[in-house]
């Protein structure tokens, strides 16, 4: 079964047991799996509220004195010390490896043509046929070392600008802060050096315009994902590839919306993200507190409030650093988050101060475990991802055999929101 690393609450490709490093302590919703083995530590309370999973037989117990116990239990005790993670779901030990993506092609080509098929690089040739600059200039056949650059066409006769393709590419490095307009504008300001490049996708109007350097260029369409084998426009979406590091990724400030209603994102970098600020939607999907709707625990699905709004971040070959910026320490990042390729390394990691608690709504898909410098971290999954068919535009995949990890399947509830009086008469 194909199947988005989104569907994950968290996933870990390499993680050996009892190497002595342990989970941080807190919260996590949604199905949990490693390729390797979880280990866990005494400094706090462990809550998984789905499967937990992993290739490994046994889970390592790490205790102060560096003594680490490999268990099948669910619990462990050594001394007067009891590490007792609470499981309030199954628990699955010794289960098949799950593959790996190789590479983040279908990121770039998703750009170019809205599909993001293919299993070949994007060449400068490529570039050069899909992609134009706010100037209306290709991007250049013998390479580019900075620069924004969208797919659309020219009419030869007016010089009207039509999109074409599914998303927003940037070549080299740059920092990229989000925000919103109105209701359904998607705001995309990309720094490099001393150029601003500001992009403003409008799904209500179906235009795209793009400020830089004192130009400005309004085009007709909006980036879309496209069936890879019809052609028909799935749903409006975009994919911002960075041909380079994200130096910055944030919202406008902190408590402020960055992600309207109307947008499905995916933000990949070929190599490093920078989370510098707060990353929320405009409209929570998940209540992230218990009782936040009456007698339902935290990560309960809050009715109306599913506009079809998400946020993927993607690196195959880096990792997302953490590099908090917010003067009283805390961290929202409503994503899906991933790491991840085949022989990768990366991770989720602090660059910076420490965090006092860092919330993720979404999911924390990686390579590797690394110190994420967090005193209480929790990761709220977002339930909408155990629907049919529903995640982060163009987010990496894999294949599940039958035999493979079980996934949290969505199964609809009716809450009564009001009374109608629908009376008829005949």
């Amino acid at each position: 079964t194909a199947t988005s690393f989104a569907a994950w609450g968290m996933f870990i490709d390499q993680y050996s047991i009892c190497d002595g490093t342990t989970l941080v302590p807190g919260t996590i919703t949604g199905p949990v799996f490693t390729n390797g083995a979880w280990n866990f530590g005494s400094s706090g309370n462990y809550i998984f509220t789905d499967s937990v999973g992993s290739v490994s037989s046994n889970l390592g117990y790490q205790y102060s004195d560096g003594t680490c116990h490999q268990s099948s239990n669910k619990s462990d005790k050594y001394k007067s010390t009891t590490i007792s993670p609470q499981f309030q779901s199954a628990l699955n030990l010794n289960q098949a490896k799950v593959p790996l993506p190789v590479n983040d092609y279908n990121q770039q080509r998703a750009v170019l043509d809205g599909k993001g098929t293919g299993s070949t690089a994007v060449t400068n040739s490529d570039l050069n046929s899909a992609l134009k600059s706010a100037t209306k200039a290709p991007y250049p056949l013998t390479g580019a070392s900075s620069g924004v650059y969208l797919p659309y066409t020219v009419d030869p006769t007016t010089g009207a600008a039509s999109f074409t393709g599914g998303g927003i590419y940037v070549q080299g490095d740059a920092a990229v802060t989000l925000s919103t307009s109105g209701a359904s504008g998607q705001v995309y300001t990309i720094t490099q050096g001393g150029t601003t490049t500001t992009i403003t996708v409008n799904t209500s109007t179906n235009t795209t315009t793009v400020t830089s350097n004192g130009t400005t260029l309004n085009i007709s369409g909006v980036p879309s994902q496209l069936d890879p084998t019809s052609g028909v426009v799935e749903r409006d979406a975009t994919m911002l590839y960075v041909n380079g590091n994200i130096t910055s990724l944030s919202g406008p400030g902190q408590g402020q919306p960055a992600i309207s209603d109307s947008t499905a994102l995916t933000i990949t970098a070929a190599n490093n993200v920078t989370v510098t600020g707060d990353i929320l939607y405009n409209t929570p999907p998940v209540t992230l507190t218990q009782n936040q709707i009456p007698g339902t625990p935290a990560d309960t699905l809050v009715p109306g409030n599913d506009h079809g709004q998400v946020l993927g971040i993607f690196t195959a070959k880096g990792d997302i650093q953490l590099n908090n910026s917010q003067s009283n320490g805390n961290l929202e990042i409503d994503a899906s988050l991933a790491t991840i390729s085949q022989g990768g390394t990366g991770g989720l990691v602090n660059t910076g101060k420490s965090i006092n608690t860092l919330s993720i709504v979404g999911g924390r898909i990686q390579n590797d475990i690394k110190n994420i410098g967090a005193t209480t971290r929790n990761v709220f999954f977002d339930r909408r991802f155990a629907q049919n068919n529903f995640s982060p535009p163009w987010y990496p995949s894999t294949t599940l055999a039958s035999t493979g990890p079980t996934l949290a399947q969505y199964v609809p509830t009716v809450q009564r929101l009001k009374w109608i009086n629908n009376t008829t008469y005949y």
